[in-house]
């Protein structure tokens, strides 16, 4: 890997893996001098360690709200693929966008699809907001009423990383979209339709509609408000779409806004 001015310093001070993208080259060979010989180390039974006890790969970057000075919620601009705010597209349109990542795997349920191929694994420079934090919510909370004061509207994407890891924490963003008119919230989760959480998600779908967009990844009955990974584009769900960002039909979520804006199911390719 060749870096070009920058150092992997510089790189953690920008707090998003996606800005490193514009600045580091990447040189393949198909012999590379060098061979990776960094190896992930294994339980008894060949899955990564930190697979098996539940944990992100880069636990360093679980931080305490206090390490963040309690800004929990990242200004979607830092995000290539998500964008600042809502442009073109009608609902939400001028809504500037934030979103915030938990760790991964921690909050999530064991049944996810991607419990071991998270994408988190290849994210070793995103911070993640620590749940057991006692201040989390009550930080959470006091951003989330500066921003809806400040802002004509707020949009937020739930989670880059982790997932809703407790019905306490599912009704907290109730109470937010009941105090916030102008707060709407999109993304996925892991929790199947017919558990506990998953259905606490619905709920609030049904009482928010179009300002609680929260979809079912990968779900045990594809329909409707799903999410599915997918190998190739001819993998393709019947009635679903692909993402128009993976196909370079739309610059980034800010730009598309179909995953908030209707309850057809979406594809996504994987990484």
């Amino acid at each position: 890997m060749i870096v070009n001015k920058f150092t992997r310093k510089t790189f953690a001070s920008l707090g998003d893996d996606t800005t490193l993208t514009r600045f580091v080259k990447i040189k393949s060979t198909d012999s590379p001098k060098h061979p990776r010989k960094f190896q992930p180390r294994l339980d008894g039974i060949g899955v990564p360690a930190f697979v098996a006890q539940g944990r992100t790969k880069f636990p360093s970057r679980v931080l305490a709200v206090s390490d963040q000075n309690s800004v929990l919620l990242t200004s979607g601009h830092s995000n290539v693929k998500i964008g600042r705010d809502v442009r073109f597209k009608g609902l939400h349109r001028g809504y500037w966008i934030y979103y915030l990542s938990l760790e991964e795997r921690k909050t999530c349920p064991s049944s996810c699809a991607n419990w071991q191929s998270c994408y988190g694994n290849n994210m070793p420079f995103a911070k993640r907001v620590n749940h057991d934090d006692p201040e989390f919510l009550p930080a959470l909370e006091k951003q989330i009423d500066e921003l809806c004061k400040k802002r004509y509207g707020v949009l937020l994407r739930l989670h880059q990383l982790g997932d809703f890891y407790s019905s306490t924490y599912v009704h907290f963003w109730d109470r937010m979209l009941d105090r916030h008119p102008n707060l709407a919230v999109y993304g996925y989760t892991a929790h199947d339709r017919d558990t506990v959480l998953g259905r606490a998600v619905d709920k609030l779908h049904d009482k928010h509609q179009h300002r609680w967009m929260i979809r079912h990844s990968n779900p045990k009955e594809f329909g409707p408000m799903s999410a599915v990974t997918i190998g190739s584009a001819d993998a393709k769900p019947a009635g679903s779409f692909i993402c128009p960002e993976q196909l370079d039909k739309t610059a980034c979520c800010a730009t598309c806004g179909a995953c908030w804006a209707t309850t057809k199911p979406v594809a996504f390719l994987e990484h």
